[in-house]
């Protein structure tokens, strides 16, 4: 029995613009959901990053958000030391 060679699919490389393509829309997508901007960190623009203190003081300013920032970092807590109490078993 033998195979036909038209059976087989050819696969190709993605094009560079294509996968430029791709990375830029991930940036934006990132940078919606994050809200930072990680598209001016690849394009090359030179844009002011903000102090780590002032960045984080404007983090939380509504306190809706203060709530699901202290739910988030309790479960994190949490599932941190879950694993550390489970691991060195």
């Amino acid at each position: 029995m033998e195979i036909s060679k038209t059976a087989v699919p050819k696969l190709e490389a993605p094009s560079v613009d294509r996968i430029l393509a791709w990375a830029e829309l991930s940036m934006l997508l990132l940078s919606i959901v994050f809200r930072r901007d990680f598209v001016s960190m690849f394009s090359g623009s030179s844009g002011a990053v903000p102090p780590a203190n002032q960045a984080s003081r404007s983090a939380v300013q509504d306190p809706a958000e203060a709530k699901l920032v202290q739910f988030v970092s309790f479960v994190l807590d949490d599932a941190q030391q879950t694993w550390e109490r489970v691991l060195p078993q």
